[in-house]
């Protein structure tokens, strides 16, 4: 519904205000713009100017269709439109009246730093997925012609207009591009393992790259310049890297570094990076106590301490490492020390996650409400959560290492037994029924399943988790008592009325004998009756 609206009123409140007022007749010509709204679009006059001389191309249709909603009375909905301007605006529409006259006052918020961020937002995500991808690639593809042919495939869609990119990769005479690959004057270029390569993306029109997009592309290139690095050094060390994918070292006593193997490229340096240095110097800061420390019992026992470190690759990702080392004799004295250097990086992030889910499981276990509890082969407690303890009214101490069946009331022990001796031959049970005992001697009248726990294949005990139904069950055994008194007094009015019935002649007699004058023949007649 409209209301009126009094420029005069108003138009001093509106100019106050940061949000654009703008109030256009029922074509769209503007009659009135606060000062937030002329900032906004950009211009120096909106008056008199008919609205769509300032909306983007793309969000005409959409706000003239708006427009058209607010006439029928269905405005009052937030709605994004891109002005001419570049800008973006949040927009939301009134039908009003103005001198009696219908128009339309529009409200508009700048959203052109949300929209930006939004845009970079979607730009990082683009990054982050194509570097995904392409580590992917790298771990699934087993040569070099198979990443290349994956690379370029994937790396279109990372840019702002994947629609008009095509991308290329030229090394040692061959080449590898997307099918609509074309070089025009709209390219980004970066070099591959120096001069070798050339890695290539390009626009089918005119259209402007990125500083981001340039950095992406350094940052493939520098990638696959690092496996192609890494690719070859497997080929030409085939027989070596067949055994071991570790990196070998040597270093003086003093921990100087004088050979360090090839596969330390993996890590985006060049095996000279380290001759000379010390090796304590590419170990993580948190970390070199702990290595010197083991380095130190190396060489006072010469027996081999394996050690564990942080390093930072090229690009600065921190890697764990395994080293174990041993020292070199001559003549009694210590020489130098080699050993083996082993990346542990997956091992140690699966640790993190492990530990993880065993805390979450932990809190799980704990939260739950039902009773869980776990066994071991020969029927010991090895855990029970809170509620069990709860429910049975124990102390964690007074239950871990006793015998369950210390906890099953007598009528249930034969039961659970054999149940236990089902588990423990690999059967799931599930609908167990069972009565607990509790720390009071009150039972606790339970359902619920109970499966082996496994490792590596093998049994190492049980697992139980039972749902508290004590209620339940007083609740069914009141019902059935109501029931049974029921046709207890049922079945005692049936009897109480068939012994009734049958005296009823007896009476009937026995009246009639004391109010009638009967003679001797008659009253016999009568008696013989009730007899």
């Amino acid at each position: 519904m409209a209301f009126e609206v009094n420029l005069g009123f108003y138009k001093k409140l509106f100019d106050k205000i940061l949000e654009g007022v703008v109030l256009v007749d029922w074509k769209g010509k503007v009659l009135f713009a606060n000062k937030a709204a002329v900032k906004i679009v950009g211009v120096k006059e909106l008056v008199n100017h008919n609205i769509r001389e300032f909306i983007a191309k793309e969000s005409l249709t959409k706000a003239l269709k708006d427009l058209a909603k607010v006439k029928l009375g269905w405005g009052g909905e937030l709605t994004d439109y891109k002005l001419k301007n570049g800008a973006w605006v949040r927009g939301l529409g009134h039908k009003v009246g103005l001198d009696g006259k219908k128009a339309i006052l529009v409200t508009m918020r700048d959203i052109t730093s949300l929209k930006k961020t939004e845009q970079e937002l979607k730009e990082r995500v683009k990054e982050l997925r194509i570097l995904y991808n392409f580590s992917r690639l790298i771990g699934t593809e087993e040569d070099l012609e198979g990443i290349y042919k994956g690379l370029v495939r994937i790396i279109p869609p990372a840019f702002q207009h994947p629609e008009l990119a095509c991308a290329r990769i030229k090394i040692g005479g061959e080449e590898y591009a997307t099918s609509n690959f074309k070089k025009t004057s709209y390219c980004l270029s970066e070099n591959l393992v120096g001069e070798e390569g050339v890695i290539q993306v390009c626009y089918l029109k005119k259209k402007d790259f990125l500083e981001e997009e340039e950095e992406l592309l350094q940052a493939i290139a520098k990638r696959l310049s690092r496996v192609i690095e890494q690719k070859r050094t497997e080929n030409k060390y085939q027989m070596l890297t067949e055994s071991t994918n570790d990196i070998i070292y040597s270093m003086t006593p003093e921990g100087v570094v004088d050979y360090i193997s090839p596969q330390v490229r993996v890590y985006g340096y060049k095996p000279d990076y380290f001759i000379g240095k010390k090796f304590f110097e590419i170990v993580a800061p948190e970390d070199r106590e702990k290595v010197m420390k083991d380095a130190k019992k190396t060489l006072e026992t010469g027996e081999e301490f394996p050690t564990e470190f942080r390093i930072k690759d090229s690009e600065g990702d921190v890697v764990w490492l395994e080293e174990k080392g041993r020292v070199v004799y001559e003549d009694g004295k210590p020489v130098k020390i080699i050993g083996v250097i082993r990346d542990v990086t997956e091992q140690k992030n699966y640790e993190t996650k492990l530990k993880e889910l065993k805390n979450r499981y932990e809190d799980l276990f704990h939260e739950s409400s039902d009773l869980i509890q776990s066994c071991d082969l020969e029927g010991k407690l090895v855990e029970v959560n809170k509620a069990w303890l709860e429910s049975m009214g124990y102390e964690h101490d007074e239950v871990v290492g006793r015998d369950f069946l210390e906890f099953i009331h007598e009528s249930s022990k034969d039961k659970c037994l054999s149940l236990f001796k089902k588990v423990m031959k690999g059967e799931s049970l599930e609908s167990i029924k069972a009565v607990f005992k509790k720390k009071d001697g009150s039972k606790l009248f339970v359902n619920g399943v109970a499966q082996p726990v496994k490792k590596k294949g093998e049994i190492t005990g049980s697992w139980g988790q039972f749902r508290d139904v004590t209620k339940e069950r007083l609740l069914e055994r009141e019902r059935q008592e109501k029931a049974i008194n029921k046709l207890k007094n049922h079945f005692i009015m049936r009897v109480s009325h068939e012994l009734r019935h049958p005296l009823m002649p007896i009476v009937g007699f026995a009246n009639e004998l004391l109010e009638k004058e009967l003679s001797r023949t008659e009253q016999e007649k009568y008696l013989k009756r009730i007899i």
